[in-house]
């Protein structure tokens, strides 16, 4: 596997990590204590803007990309989805500091998995839409990184 998408892959897998324990978070009844949900926020966050930020220059300018059109143009795509999706997460963090979270909780929660489910189907694509043409078969070839 070309190092940058082990390196997308790696990636991948930090925020799934990061997201889980904010999926978490969000799952409980009440509120969690503001503290421990700053945390989990700051940190997937920091992780997602430069995520987003790795991940157009490596679809959009690396030369397993580039060379393939169709990989290409599906990688296009791919980038402004994640450029919107930046703005949304831009635009959401803005909208619920941690005191507005914990006052419209339910309404937080729904949100916040709403934009994580997105995230999911972005990094999806990203494994069977990108992987897959570089690679031939991303998925057996994922599996083992």
């Amino acid at each position: 596997m070309p190092a940058i998408l082990t390196i997308i892959c790696v990636e991948h897998d930090h925020l799934a990590a990061l997201a889980s324990e904010l999926r978490r978070a969000v799952a409980r009844a009440a509120p969690p204590a503001p503290v421990a949900l700053f945390y989990p926020r700051f940190h997937f966050d920091q992780a997602l803007a430069n995520y987003l930020k790795r991940e157009n220059w490596a679809l959009c300018s690396h030369r397993e990309v580039r060379c393939r059109p169709d990989a290409a143009a599906a990688a296009a795509e791919i980038s402004r989805e994640g450029d919107a999706l930046g703005r949304d997460f831009f635009a959401y963090g803005r909208s619920w500091p941690i005191a507005s979270a914990v006052a419209d909780w339910p309404r937080f929660c729904r949100e916040t998995t709403r934009l994580l489910d997105d995230l999911d189907a972005l990094q999806g694509r990203i494994e069977t839409d990108i992987f897959s043409r570089v690679l031939g078969d991303g998925t057996a070839e994922r599996a083992a990184a």
